[in-house]
């Protein structure tokens, strides 16, 4: 609060990364200005097959997350999630992205039985990554850090159904049973019940889809 004091114009992506500021006692104008997002980079159709063929991916619905492999980021909650999911729905879960927790996230891939319908992509060039938000069917996002979340605002270009922790500026992205769902972070089973119901039913996941480009337009 006293170095932001000291500023001119003190500017935030989104209400939710302003308010700790207000809440420890800085009184001055904040102006919200997203981070912004080039939609037409994410919403055109691309070759599908030939991206799956490239990560030798299967022909099955995917969910995907795109991100650093940090703890922050919670892609174990994502994990735990999925057994009770893959009894319900035939899915595979697609992480993009390398971390600090990347080799724990395998072995518990592993431990769980679940690793045939996980598939680690690591780091991918940057070209390949609308072609990935466009073969995905849902993205899933369980970060407790996002202040904006510009990998929610690229899946919302690409037309994807957001499952989302209800933290931070997420809700901001994410209405909640309107674009996607949003789930406590650390409920792994209420995130299961959100994946099975996204993706056994084709007409919500188009109706959703439709909302994501809809409430992206704005940014």
């Amino acid at each position: 609060s006293w170095y932001f004091s000291k500023m001119n114009t003190v500017t935030s992506p989104t209400a939710s990364a302003a308010k700790p500021l207000r809440e420890h006692g800085f009184s001055e104008d904040i102006h919200i200005i997203s981070n912004g997002i080039d939609v037409g980079r994410f919403c055109c159709t691309q070759d599908k097959q030939k991206i799956r063929q490239r990560y030798h991916l299967p022909d099955t619905p995917i969910l995907l997350s795109l991100g650093r492999l940090d703890p922050e980021k919670n892609v174990d909650m994502i994990l735990r999630a999925l057994p009770a999911a893959l009894k319900k729905v035939d899915i595979h879960f697609v992480i993009v992205g390398s971390g600090k927790t990347e080799k724990k996230l395998r072995k518990l891939a592993r431990s769980q039985g679940i690793d045939h319908a996980v598939t680690f992509l690591g780091l991918v060039p940057n070209e390949d990554v609308p072609e990935l938000y466009a073969i995905a069917d849902s993205f899933v996002i369980a970060s407790t850090t996002e202040t904006q979340g510009v990998v929610t605002m690229e899946a919302m270009s690409a037309g994807l159904p957001i499952l989302a922790a209800n933290v931070l500026a997420l809700p901001e992205l994410v209405q909640d049973g309107e674009n996607g769902f949003l789930f406590p972070h650390t409920d792994a089973k209420m995130l299961a019940e959100r994946i099975v119901r996204v993706f056994s039913d084709k007409a919500l996941r188009k109706r959703m889809s439709k909302k994501s480009v809809e409430l992206i337009e704005k940014h």
